[in-house]
């Protein structure tokens, strides 16, 4: 399949969640037809390992998503 990039100019959401008290920035971008095309990930006060690290996890999720992956099977293929 070939990847489906999202326009210069999409809609997009920001969610802001904690994870054992850390402060996550959650941003997903959306195609036209409201499917996800990007998320971004952005992990407050963390180490500059962390925020690579989840830097690095939203730009793998991202690519999956622009090549077909849905979010739903995206989940199962990272368990042990």
């Amino acid at each position: 399949m070939s990847r489906r990039r999202l326009p210069d100019r999409h809609r997009s959401s920001t969610e802001k969640i904690r994870v054992n008290g850390i402060t996550v920035y959650l941003g997903v971008g959306h195609h036209q037809d409201g499917t996800v095309g990007e998320i971004f990930l952005d992990i407050a006060k963390a180490g500059t390992e962390l925020k690579g690290l989840g830097h690095a996890f939203a730009i793998v999720a991202s690519l999956a998503l622009q090549h077909g992956a849905t979010i739903a099977e995206s989940p199962a293929g990272l368990e042990a």
